[in-house]
């Protein structure tokens, strides 16, 4: 299964990654985000059906620690719309 990251998730997790190594004054703990990004997109890959079903025609949300992670997915393609820290509008 192909992975896409919207242009709007790609910021969204740079975002994220910018904020804590500018918080922590160290790259440490973003880097180790990171890495579970590429994992927990990984296992989206292998069992897409894993996340929660919303209210948006197949959309689901994957929680992962402090993060909604909403995607949509083909047979071929999984697609990461948006990534939302839990104390920010889930709305998409």
């Amino acid at each position: 299964m192909k992975l896409i990251v919207s242009n709007k998730a790609q910021r969204q997790i740079i975002n994220i990654l910018e904020f804590y190594t500018e918080r922590n004054k160290s790259e440490v703990y973003s880097k180790r985000l990171f890495r579970g990004f590429q994992k927990i997109f990984s296992l989206l890959k292998q069992r897409p059906f894993i996340g929660k079903k919303t209210s948006i025609e197949d959309v689901y949300v994957m929680i992962w620690g402090q993060f909604y992670i909403f995607y949509n997915f083909t047979e071929t393609e999984l697609n990461i719309i948006t990534i939302k820290h839990q104390k920010e509008n889930v709305s998409l």
